[in-house]
């Protein structure tokens, strides 16, 4: 199967024909006795895999019941976060005998993402252990093997923590480095466990998807690390180094957009991947990059101020444009119930601006961002 051609086109008959070469390939594997009735995550992988992009694509988004949450939705909405992964995830899981044939290993991209986190998910459902909330959590708040949760109340995150944990030792999954702004939680897993300090974090910053957490203050810092500047910039060399400056949110972009302005710019005079760039731009970015260091300095609040009590949330989204970028920004503005206001950056994104630019979409722009 792994032979058969890629379909050419979305045509019907370039389909067809891949659909065909596979039902003969299952015919013969059925007369040589193999247990392919086992075998349809696999064979539906292989399949999609070997249809064209846009029919794979139409495909996908079929499937796509519910758009799954985002980095703010898992970690800055909640008035208590909190963080864990689970040990060894991968080789927690045991196969049935008449799988095992599929686990051989083959040197290609395979689907051990999906059927980890599916193993995940029928943990929580065949769970004996009745809580909706704690199941909801493992179907929708692990990246991988990286829990990324919360609660409005330290009482509501004691009882996750607890739940989810029970749920998934079930499945033989244990959930390890602990790490909130909930100081309770640390003693509600310090003394439910032997090991302290296999399962609580050891230090009160935490990365979590590029980001810096501090537990103890709640608040997001970033790690800048750059190595040493390239002594000669090429366009290969400069994209390797504006690429080290990681920024899953957006709180950067106003740092970030330089680099992909000045990157546009480069591609604009048709130089080599290995080609010298003109002293202009060189100078210009080695600036730049001793200023980004001055990022690691930065504090961004986590919680944004929302659901807690009686609180009232606006977002507030700002959008401008230029010949060279365009670029929005949201904030929280949360009005307290003891009429205190907190006004929170959540997000912002940036593009670079079409080398045509057509001057009318500046000005729809513009008449957006005031609307």
């Amino acid at each position: 199967m792994a032979n058969v051609k890629r379909a050419a086109s979305d045509t019907a008959d370039a389909i067809k024909g891949v659909i065909d070469a596979f039902q003969q390939h299952i015919r013969e594997l059925k007369a040589l006795g193999r247990p392919v009735e086992f075998w349809d995550d696999w064979l539906v992988y292989e399949l999609v895999n070997k249809l064209d992009f846009e029919t794979r694509k139409q495909w996908e988004l079929s499937l796509v019941t519910d758009e799954p949450p985002t980095f703010e939705q898992l970690f800055t909405t909640h008035r208590y976060s909190v963080t864990a992964d689970i040990a060894k995830m991968y080789r927690q899981i045991c196969m049935s005998t008449k799988n095992l044939d599929l686990q051989r290993i083959v040197w290609r991209r395979g689907p051990t993402s999906y059927l980890a986190g599916k193993s995940l998910q029928q943990t929580a459902k065949y769970s004996s252990h009745i809580c909706e909330k704690a199941a909801a959590v493992i179907h929708k708040d692990f990246y991988m093997d990286d829990l990324l949760t919360g609660a409005s109340s330290k009482e509501e995150l004691l009882c996750l923590q607890r739940n989810v944990s029970e749920i998934l030792k079930e499945g033989g999954f244990e959930l390890r480095k602990w790490a909130s702004s909930c100081a309770e939680l640390f003693e509600n897993v310090s003394n439910a466990s032997e090991n302290i300090s296999h399962y609580l974090v050891d230090s009160k910053d935490i990365h979590a998807l590029g980001l810096i957490w501090n537990t103890e203050v709640d608040y997001f810092t970033f790690s800048v690390n750059l190595n040493q500047p390239p002594t000669i910039l090429t366009k290969r060399t400069f994209l390797s180094d504006a690429s080290t400056l990681f920024d899953l949110l957006g709180l950067l972009a106003l740092a970030t957009i330089r680099s992909k302005m000045w990157f546009q710019e480069i591609w604009r005079m048709s130089v080599g991947w290995d080609d010298v760039l003109p002293d202009c731009i060189p100078a210009q970015w080695r600036q730049h990059r001793s200023e980004l260091l001055l990022l690691s300095s930065l504090k961004i609040t986590r919680w944004f101020g929302s659901g807690a009590g009686e609180s009232f949330t606006e977002l507030h989204i700002f959008a401008d444009a230029s010949e060279r970028a365009y670029a929005a920004v949201m904030y929280a503005r949360t009005v307290h119930n003891n009429g205190s206001i907190t006004v929170v950056l959540i997000s912002s994104k940036t593009k670079v601006a079409p080398l045509k630019t057509n001057p009318a979409t500046l000005r729809i722009v513009h008449c957006t961002s005031c609307c």
